[in-house]
């Protein structure tokens, strides 16, 4: 499906599933379902949530964004730890530049 919002296309719901709904996009049907996910008040105040819907595309987006932030705060965590924190860029460049010559030759 092209990246659009669904704002410009026509839903209707499904006649034999309320929980079912069709999107015409041009002229092609596509079956959507609604998927309810159940989360606490403070992951909800923690994601920012304005809304009581998301569409899966915003959903998926959140989640990733949190992702990253936690890998940049474990990455963060352990450059500390191991000192990495303090180095230069010059430093950290020749450091892994030693790593994949001895990657290399061994």
């Amino acid at each position: 499906m092209p990246s659009q919002t669904l704002s410009t296309l026509c839903v209707m719901r499904h006649n034999s599933n309320p929980r079912k709904f069709h999107i015409f996009e041009t002229g092609k049907l596509l079956d959507m379902r609604t998927l309810n996910i159940a989360i606490s008040d403070l992951e909800y105040e923690k994601f920012g949530i304005k809304a009581d819907q998301l569409s899966f595309t915003d959903f998926v987006d959140m989640v990733s964004r949190e992702l990253s932030r936690q890998n940049l705060k474990k990455a963060v965590e352990l450059s500390e730890r191991y000192g990495l924190s303090n180095m230069s860029m010059d430093e950290i460049s020749a450091e892994v530049k030693a790593v994949r010559n001895n990657a290399a030759h061994s």
